[in-house]
């Protein structure tokens, strides 16, 4: 059965023209100034009480029991059956099979899945034993699998199709809790990252240092504008979403990544959510002790 599960969700797109590149679509990291004066807000306002984790909240009482969950890593990147994002990095250990850049990127041309099927997905994973389904919404290749309002993903390359609703309802249709996986970085986002860190030799190259900490903080608020904006339309449009699943926010010369009020607000759009603790401690394999503050409602070990 699991092998069944596992050939159900390897699906590849079909192939048309390429045309993305790491730069594709800069008009659509114009962030609105609302959403921009939102950010500022979350993180600048203190919170009137302290958060309580784990979320104590009645809905949230499902997951220490929760037992098998399926974790789907699905994207631009199964196309070439490469790992997502980080196979754009050249020379990396745990990586490199799609780089440069642009050549991971026109993936995201091939990627137009036919047989896309959850309910097949999640009918599979109900009868072997799986209580919970995450499904990856958006990787740190920034490729949204719905159609957001900023970035880039379905909106521009499938004509708007969203794939996170069908998802959704084949998951309450099996009787499976509902859960997303969403990355806070982008690493196609303007200046996001330096060219030297898309290759593994060069990642020690010297990078320009920051030489007006005001304008990068209003930068940070920019991203987190776009950042908190994409989570809204995740927690908002899709009904109630049980697990949220976040794989480390991180912006250079910033080192509060205002866990706290994060957490808050995301709460205040889906009070009985499950949250990781990934939004400010990053874990990977050259860094197994992460960086930042563990805190969640539980810990990825």
């Amino acid at each position: 059965m699991i092998k069944e599960i596992l050939n159900l969700i390897f699906l590849l797109g079909i192939g048309c023209a390429a045309s993305a590149q790491l730069n594709s679509h800069p008009e659509s990291y114009k962030i609105d100034k609302m959403d921009i004066d939102r950010a500022h807000q979350v993180i600048s306002t203190p919170l009137k009480r302290g958060l309580v984790f784990p979320n104590p909240h009645p809905d949230a009482q499902w997951f220490p029991d929760a037992s098998l969950g399926l974790f789907m890593h699905w994207g631009i990147h199964s196309v070439e059956g490469a790992q997502p994002s980080w196979d754009m990095i050249a020379h990396y250990t745990y990586g490199g099979k799609v780089s440069p850049p642009d050549k991971y990127y026109v993936l995201a041309d091939r990627f137009n899945p036919q047989k896309y099927d959850p309910d097949k997905w999640l009918k599979a994973a109900k009868k072997a034993g799986f209580t919970y389904a995450v499904l990856t919404t958006r990787h740190h290749d920034g490729y949204a699998l719905w159609p957001s309002k900023y970035g880039i993903g379905t909106k521009q390359y499938m004509n708007r199709r969203d794939l996170l609703k069908p998802y959704v309802e084949a998951c309450r249709a099996n009787g499976l809790k509902v859960g997303f996986y969403f990355s806070p970085q982008d690493w196609h986002f303007p200046g996001f990252r330096h060219p030297s860190e898309f290759d593994y030799d060069k990642r020690n190259d010297i990078i320009p240092p920051i030489t007006d900490s005001i304008a990068n903080s209003k930068a940070y608020e920019q991203m987190l504008g776009y950042v908190l904006k994409q989570m809204e339309e995740l927690l908002t449009r899709y009904g109630k979403i049980d697990l949220l699943w976040l794989d480390g926010m991180w912006f250079r010369g910033i080192n509060d990544m205002h866990t706290v009020q994060v957490y808050a607000w995301i709460r205040s759009l889906q009070p009985g959510i499950v949250i990781n603790d990934r939004w400010s401690n990053v874990t990977n394999p050259d860094n197994p002790h992460g960086n930042g503050i563990r805190m969640g409602d539980f810990t990825e070990i």
